[in-house]
C-alpha cells in the first residue's frame, strides 16, 4: 500500500512540475460578426476573461498556444444564458477534463465555473469547442485553435523535428447565415446548408484586406501552415507545385513517412501541419475549395494569398506599400495609380491583374509617377492587382463593377 501511495505521489509531482500555462475564458452569446461586404450576423464564443468586463466574442475564439510538456489549466466562466463546456479536441485529456457533458460535467448558465487540466504531451494542431448540443453551438461559433509548439516554443514542427522560419494558422469553418441571424429558428441539422465559407472567421475579399492572412515569405523561407477544419464541409487545399508542400503531422501525430502532394483534403475535425519551401521566386495563391459531405460537390471557394519579397529591396518595398495611391476602387474601368516618389526618380514596375481563379487577365508596365490602367473591357467582379518589381510583389484587391 505504501508503495502505491509513493507511486501516485511521484506521478502527481511529475505532472505538476511541468511549466504551467493558465488561460481564463468567458463563454458568451452576444457576439456580432462582420462578413464580406460588411454583412453581419450573430455569433457565440469565448473571450479572454477580464474582471472589468470581457469583450464580445470573436470568430474564431482566441488561439491558445502552449509548448510540448506544459501543464495547462483552462478556467471557463459561464456568464451566458445557456450551459456550455470546453471540449479539448484531439488532446490527451482524461474523462473528467474532456468537456463532454455526459462524461465530465456541465457548466451551468450565469454563474458557474469550469476547470480543465491537461498536460500537452504532443506538439501539433488541436482545437477546443463547446460540446453542449455541439452541432448547434459549433455552428454558432463556439470554437478556437489550441496549438502545442515544440518544447521551449522553438520553431520546429515537433521537438527534434523539421525547422521552419514562419508559421500561419488557417482555421476553416462554415455557417448557414440564416441560422446565426436567428438561432431560435434552427431546424433539424440534416437540413443544414452552409452558405458562408470561412478561414479564420473571414471570407473572400476579407482574406486580402487583412495582411496578416496573406503568407509573407522570402526566398529561402520554410513556412509552416497549421491547417484546422471544424466546418461541416470537406475542405480541399490546392498548393502551388513550386512550393513542394510536405505533410508532416496529422491530427496531432507525426506522419512517418511524411507525404508530398499539391492537394490536401481535410474532413471535419481534422488537422494537418504542412511545410512550404520557398526555394525559388513565387507569388500567387493557395486555392481552398469546400465540398458537400454527401456528394463531395463543390459549394464554396476561398484563396490564401502568397506574397514573396526580397529583403534586398527594402527601398522598393517602402515605395509600393506606403507611398502609393490607387483610385477609384471599386472602379467602372479606369484605375489611377500615383507613386509618391522623389522628383526625377525612376520606377520600373509590372502591373499584373489576376482573376479569382488565378488566371492572368492583363499586364501593364508602369514607368511614371502617375499612371492609368484601363480595365473597361473586363467583366464585373473581384480581381487581384500585383505590382512587381524585382523579386518584390505587392497585392491589391480591385473591384470592377
Amino acid at each position: 500500500m505504501r508503495l502505491i501511495i509513493i507511486f501516485i505521489l511521484t506521478g502527481y509531482s511529475l505532472v505538476y512540475s511541468q511549466p504551467k500555462k493558465t488561460f481564463e475564458l468567458v463563454s458568451k452569446m452576444d457576439g456580432i460578426h462582420f462578413l464580406d461586404n460588411n454583412d453581419s450576423t450573430y455569433i457565440w464564443g469565448y473571450s479572454f476573461y477580464n474582471s472589468e468586463g470581457s469583450l464580445r466574442p470573436k470568430l474564431p475564439s482566441p488561439t491558445l498556444m502552449v509548448s510540448e510538456g506544459d501543464s495547462v489549466h483552462i478556467i471557463m466562466y459561464n456568464t451566458s444564458g445557456e450551459g456550455h463546456t470546453i471540449h479539448l479536441h484531439g488532446l490527451d485529456a482524461d474523462q473528467a477534463n474532456d468537456g463532454v457533458p455526459q462524461l465530465s460535467y456541465f457548466v451551468s448558465p450565469h454563474v458557474d465555473t469550469g476547470n480543465y487540466r491537461i498536460v500537452a504531451k504532443h506538439a501539433g494542431n488541436y482545437m477546443y469547442h463547446c460540446h453542449v448540443t455541439s452541432t448547434m453551438h459549433v455552428t454558432m461559433g463556439m470554437y478556437g485553435a489550441f496549438i502545442v509548439k515544440a518544447q521551449g516554443g522553438v520553431n520546429q514542427v515537433y521537438t527534434g523535428g523539421p525547422a521552419y522560419t514562419k508559421e500561419y494558422i488557417y482555421f476553416t469553418s462554415d455557417m448557414q447565415k440564416s441560422w446565426n441571424d436567428d438561432y431560435m429558428s434552427i431546424g433539424p441539422f440534416n437540413k443544414y446548408k452552409p452558405d458562408r465559407f470561412l478561414i479564420n472567421g473571414i471570407e473572400k475579399n476579407q482574406l486580402f484586406q487583412d495582411s496578416s492572412q496573406v503568407i509573407q515569405a522570402q526566398t529561402g523561407d520554410t513556412v509552416l501552415l497549421r491547417l484546422i477544419n471544424l466546418g461541416y464541409s470537406a475542405v480541399k487545399y490546392e498548393f502551388p507545385s513550386q512550393l513542394n508542400a510536405t505533410f508532416i503531422t496529422n491530427d496531432g501525430r507525426v506522419l512517418n513517412p511524411t507525404e508530398k502532394s499539391d492537394t490536401l483534403t481535410l474532413f471535419p475535425g481534422e488537422r494537418t501541419s504542412v511545410l512550404l519551401y520557398f526555394n525559388s521566386s513565387y507569388t500567387g495563391y493557395i486555392k481552398v475549395h469546400y465540398h458537400n459531405l454527401y456528394q463531395m460537390k463543390g459549394i464554396g471557394f476561398n484563396e490564401i494569398g502568397i506574397n514573396l519579397y526580397s529583403p534586398s529591396l527594402i527601398e522598393e518595398q517602402a515605395i509600393l506599400t506606403k507611398n502609393i495611391k490607387l483610385y477609384p476602387n471599386p472602379t467602372t474601368g479606369i484605375v489611377n495609380i500615383n507613386f509618391q516618389i522623389k522628383e526625377n526618380e525612376k520606377i520600373d514596375i509590372e502591373a499584373v491583374l489576376f482573376d479569382v481563379s488565378g488566371k492572368i487577365v492583363k499586364k501593364d508596365k508602369l514607368l511614371n509617377q502617375k499612371e492609368s490602367l484601363d480595365y473597361s473591357s473586363l467583366s464585373n467582379g473581384v480581381y487581384i492587382l500585383k505590382l512587381i518589381s524585382g523579386n518584390f510583389s505587392e497585392s491589391i484587391k480591385i473591384i470592377k463593377h
